[in-house]
Parts: C-alpha cells; structure tokens; sequence
C-alpha cells in the first residue's frame, strides 16, 4: 500500500505536468488525444446543463477520513432450542487520497494503525464504484476478524461472551447496481464521485439491484457445545427507491436516496462440523441502502460529509434469522485544477 501511494505522489506531478502545455513529442500528442477523447466522452453524457454542470479542469484532488463498522444478528428458535446472536465489529479508521483525470480517479487509503497501534486490526476492505447519469454500481469485498459480542443459547438463555477475534468474516462481497430514470437533471456523481456539480435541485425514482454473500465462522463455545460453526449466505434481490438532491442558496447540495431490494434467490445453510442445515428460500428477504450527503462548494474547493448504511435481513427464526449492516462515513475535502 506505502508502494502504491508513493507511486501516486510521484506520477500525478508527470501528468500534470505533460497535460499542459509541453514540448511537441509524441507521447506528449498521445497524451493529449487521451486527454480529448476522455473530455469529449465526459462531455458526451445528455445532461440537461440548466441542471448538471461538467468542469472543464482535468483534475481533481481529494482526501477524505473515513470510518466504517459492520453488524451482525442471528438467530435460531425452535420447540427445544435456539440461540441469538449480536455482534460488532471494532470501527476501522482510514485517510484517503486521490487524483481524478476527468472522470477517471484513483484512490488509496491509509490506516492509522501503521502509525498509532491503538488503532491497528486486521479488517481490510476493497471497493470500486462507478457513477453514471443513467447507470450506477458499487461493489466491496471486505474481511473482519474484530468482531464481539455474545450468544444467547436457550431454553437456558445461556449468555456466552464472544470476545474480540473469536469470530471473523472470511470474505463479504456486496455488489448494488441502479438505474436513475430521471439521469438528465439529476446526478449521483455531484454527492459522491464530485465529477460533476448539481445546480438545481432534482430528485428521480431508481431501479435498483443487489447481489451479497459471505462466510462467517463461530469458533469456540458457539452453539450447544460445539466448536465452531460456519454460516453461509447469498441473495439476490431486485426493486427501487427515490433518490434527491437539494441545492441552497449557499451552494450546499443535501442528498438523500432509499433503494429496498426483495429477494429472487438465496442459498443460505449453517453447519457446524457434525451437522449441516440448507435454509429455504423465504420471503419477503430484503436488501436496503440509504444514502445521505451534504457538500458545500467555493470556486473550484469543496467539502462535506457523506453517510451510507448497507443492511439486509434474510431467513426465517425457525430456520435461521440473518441481518448484517455495514454503515461508512467519510469527511471529504477536495479541489480543481
């Protein structure tokens, strides 16, 4: 990660500085092509321009804090036995950096925890994300081992604690696709990819899809005795929401979305290491995504906040309850050149 940073710093200074004026060489003519087909293909999207500004800069400079944290309940009951589960896991910190060439950025993010073993943990997440005016996606894969909490096992209501590491999250993939009917007055990008600025309010009815799945393993006292379980989840699910940006009479933007997708496929089953159960396929399972940002413009500076929640719920107490959360805050700070 120190690499790729490093390798940032010392390429951004290069481009910027052949995307200028420069000597009349060929890789500085093919670097101006790039430079015009790329402003030409971000210039090219049918936004209504009374609504949706494109900037003219080639860059944009941001760095953002960020925090995140994941949670996680389960629950099983039936005329024996059953168990409830919460856990949380430690809250990652991290400071970002990116350059942007039109609409092309790439980020990396540092953890304080090189620096500050305070902080330090063993959670990582990987995420890409892009924002069109008529199409958007966003995909994380991420991986925790700081979870803790307890279990509560019945008909004793037994509570176990489950201490920081005693469980982890081998691998959490989300994938949320969209559809923004109403892409040429409103836009994504202006809250969250800051490629290009909303001046009037405008809101548009969304079509959303997501796709999770992930391993969660229980070692230790987890259940009844045994030494560890092992959960397993995937869901598919389609529907929609409303998104709106509000513009003030200060430049501040106020952004709000609600996308809830209902199940159309699950394959969800638990198991410890004698015994194995595959959940049925219920309804109504659901995927919810709220969105919130505020984001203030002077010149070519901005600044803000920007909050998402990611929550989903699945199965039945009978066979096996699920709901996970991922919530993210980032303070952003940034520029055009």
């Amino acid at each position: 990660m120190k690499k790729i940073l490093l390798a940032l710093l010392l390429l951004f200074p290069v481009l910027l500085g052949v995307a200028q004026e420069v000597p009349d060489t060929s890789s500085a003519n093919l670097l101006r092509r790039m430079d015009a087909r790329m402003y030409r293909s971000q210039h090219k999207a049918g936004v209504d321009t009374a609504y949706i500004h494109i900037p003219d800069e080639r860059w944009t400079l941001k760095t953002s804090s960020n925090m995140s944290w994941n949670t996680l309940g389960i629950s099983h009951q039936d005329d024996e036995a059953g168990f409830d589960t919460i856990l949380n896991s430690a809250p990652t910190y991290s400071q970002g950096f990116s350059v942007a060439w039109r609409w092309l950025e790439l980020g990396v993010s540092v953890n304080p925890g090189w620096f500050f073993p305070r902080f330090k943990n063993n959670d990582q997440a990987y995420s890409i994300s892009f924002y069109g005016n008529k199409f958007g996606m966003a995909a994380t894969f991420r991986y925790s081992d700081s979870y803790a909490g307890q279990i509560i096992s019945y008909p004793d209501s037994v509570r176990t604690a489950i201490p920081r590491g005693g469980s982890n999250v081998d691998l959490i993939g989300d994938f949320d696709a969209w559809y923004v009917f109403n892409g040429d007055k409103f836009s994504f990008a202006a809250p969250f990819s800051m490629m290009q600025v909303q001046k009037r309010s405008a809101g548009s009815p969304i079509l959303s899809l997501s796709l999770r799945n992930g391993l969660t393993r229980f070692e230790g006292n987890s259940y009844q005795g045994a030494e560890e379980m092992r959960l397993m989840t995937n869901i598919l699910a389609v529907g929609g929401g409303y998104a709106h940006n509000f513009i003030t009479s200060s430049n501040w933007l106020l952004h709000f979305s609600v996308m809830a997708n209902l199940s159309v496929l699950s394959y969800n089953k638990w198991y410890t290491k004698t015994d194995e159960y595959l959940m049925k396929n219920t309804f109504p399972d659901w995927v919810g995504i709220f969105q919130f940002s505020a984001l203030h413009w002077k010149g070519k500076w901005f600044y803000g906040a920007n909050f998402t929640i990611r929550g989903a719920t699945y199965g039945t107490i009978s066979q096996l309850s699920f709901s996970n959360a991922r919530t993210e805050g980032h303070l952003v700070l940034g520029c055009r050149l």
